[in-house]
């Protein structure tokens, strides 16, 4: 019996299914695979040509007639997931992949979070630690210490790393078999860019801006990997809608409801926790100007998202910035206002400045999206 450890399979489980049909290539087929390790085990076998699909199934549910006729057969199956195997030339249905998206997104979101919380805390150690080796002490008792910070903002780093890396594999698997692609526009003319910072945060302001530089014949191409470059290309003047939507938690459908309304997806947001999209639609002049809803109620609803979005950015950064202002009292009264603890202090105020800013902003749209939904025809 022969085992080889994949620490991260089930987080790209398109380059685990094609290694497992290498593997039966050259005569070696799986026959367990250990949860908890991640080690799998193959046996000595005929070399076959076989394709593999591995599933996650929390009702373990068994396969479909559709499936079966198609020629899967299980070939392992540990805890909630099965891995599947077909050696038909031509095979007409595939399992589904829901299951494991919902599952690695739930642990992107996990290690997101936790990664949030581990760097406030590194954040917090090291500022400490500053502190320590500018006092009066000098550097007597901060070597233990030192360690634990370094292990700490080590940590840290990895978890972070890890966040970005399931993100990643996400985005790829969503764009494979979910039609979350964005819809760029294959530019011939001449193309510039633009500056815009802080462009979610008033989403009517953002809308507005793109359609009127589509009056003008400059059409939105898409956002740079800065995230604030919006490149356009310059053409006819055409009429054309944005929507600027905000969703906490999109689901794989939320793609294909849209762009089958004939909306063209300009921008998906990448690595945060929630779904930040930008879409387009064409329309005639004369048309009535179309939108994701003309549903008061429901119009609303998408208010509400985006106002409960800032709020949950703002809170975090207010909520550090105020930890470490109050944790560090006692060392301000005891050693004073040093040259070291007045920088911080300031760092720390001038942090505060972003959220400031966010909640100004937050209360303008909020108060222009109240008078757009009670003053209609005004608008």
């Amino acid at each position: 019996m022969i085992k080889k450890w994949r620490p991260f399979w089930s987080y790209d489980v398109e380059k685990t299914e094609h290694w497992l049909a290498e593997m039966a290539a050259e005569g070696k087929k799986v026959v367990q695979v250990n949860l908890i390790t991640r080690f799998f085990a193959f046996e000595e076998a005929v070399s076959a040509k076989v394709e593999y699909q591995i599933i996650y199934d929390k009702l373990k549910s068994p396969l479909t007639r559709t499936l079966e006729k198609s020629g899967w057969k299980s070939r392992v199956e540990e805890g909630n997931w099965r891995f599947v195997e077909n050696a038909k030339d031509a095979i007409r249905a595939y399992p589904v992949r829901d299951g494991i998206l919902k599952r690695n997104k739930l642990h992107a979101t996990v290690a997101t979070g936790v990664s949030f919380f581990s760097g406030a805390q590194a954040l917090f150690m090291l500022l400490l630690l500053l502190i320590l080796l500018t006092s009066g002490e000098g550097f007597e008792g901060s070597g233990p210490f030192g360690i634990i910070v370094s292990a700490h903002l080590t940590q840290s780093v990895v978890i972070m790393f890890l966040a970005i890396y399931l993100k990643k594999k996400i985005r790829a698997f969503e764009h494979n078999y979910f039609n979350t692609g964005e819809d760029v526009l294959n530019t011939t003319g001449e193309t510039f860019s633009i500056w815009k910072l802080s462009w979610a945060e008033t989403p009517d302001l953002l809308e507005d801006w793109l359609s009127d530089m589509a009056l003008r014949g400059n059409h939105f191409v898409r956002i740079g990997k800065q995230n604030g470059r919006f490149n356009f290309e310059k053409g006819e003047p055409k009429h054309v809608s944005y929507v600027y939507d905000y969703q906490l938690k999109a689901s794989s459908l939320y793609y294909d409801l849209h762009k089958s309304e004939g909306w063209k997806l300009k921008y998906t947001s990448t690595f945060s926790i929630t779904k930040q999209s930008i879409w387009m639609k064409e329309y005639k002049p004369g048309e009535k100007k179309p939108q994701f809803t003309y549903d008061p109620v429901e119009e609303k609803k998408r208010i509400r998202k985006v106002i409960i979005g800032n709020a949950l950015s703002i809170l975090f950064p207010v909520a550090i910035s105020t930890f470490l202002l109050w944790i560090g009292i006692p060392f301000y009264k005891e050693e004073g206002l040093t040259l070291l603890i007045q920088f911080l202090i300031g760092v720390i105020i001038l942090s505060m400045a972003l959220p400031i800013r966010l909640v100004y902003r937050t209360i303008r749209y909020g108060l222009r999206m109240r008078h757009k939904l009670t003053n209609p025809h005004r608008i």
